[in-house]
């Protein structure tokens, strides 16, 4: 439900075919159904985007203004550090976000990727339902300390 709150707008990737995967947004989330049919141009699957989620991130970061804040957000740790590593330029501003919410469910792994370490935190993180759920309402997550880059915020200095 917290999308129904989003006044920003957001893609949808999967790895399943535009189709397949406008079938179970409309049966699992009723709400996104008109928005995001086959032919959505903010629904990337196999078909549009057969390059993977990469590709379509790749896409995605040429239609989105320079100065726009992207926040992207997904739970398979191999493309999370595929958009760190090999993502252009258009995309080192964007916050990254890796999420566990899989393992509710029997998936994915509840061991926080290593390679997260190696960014400082104004790039890559490891988020929460509930921030996901604040960000989603608000377009920020209140008390990360990298809302803002400026070290004096970070680090609390005058």
């Amino acid at each position: 439900g917290a999308l129904r709150r989003c006044r920003s707008p957001y893609y949808i990737l999967s790895d399943k075919a535009e189709k397949e995967a406008a079938e179970i947004i409309a049966k699992n989330w009723e709400f996104l159904g008109s928005d995001f049919q086959e032919d959505s141009r903010r629904l990337f699957g196999t078909t549009r985007s057969p390059g993977g989620k990469l590709a379509a991130l790749i896409e995605i970061s040429k239609r989105v203004p320079s100065n726009a804040r992207v926040h992207y957000i997904d739970g398979d740790v191999e493309v999370i550090q595929s958009v760190l590593e090999e993502g252009p330029d258009e995309m080192k501003s964007w916050r990254i976000y890796w999420t566990n919410w899989e393992t509710e469910a029997g998936l994915g792994s509840t061991v926080k990727p290593s390679f997260l370490q190696d960014y400082d935190g104004t790039r890559a993180v490891e988020m929460e339902l509930d921030d996901f759920v604040e960000l989603v309402g608000t377009g920020v997550i209140m008390g990360y300390p990298y809302t803002h880059r400026n070290e004096e915020y970070k680090t609390g200095g005058s």
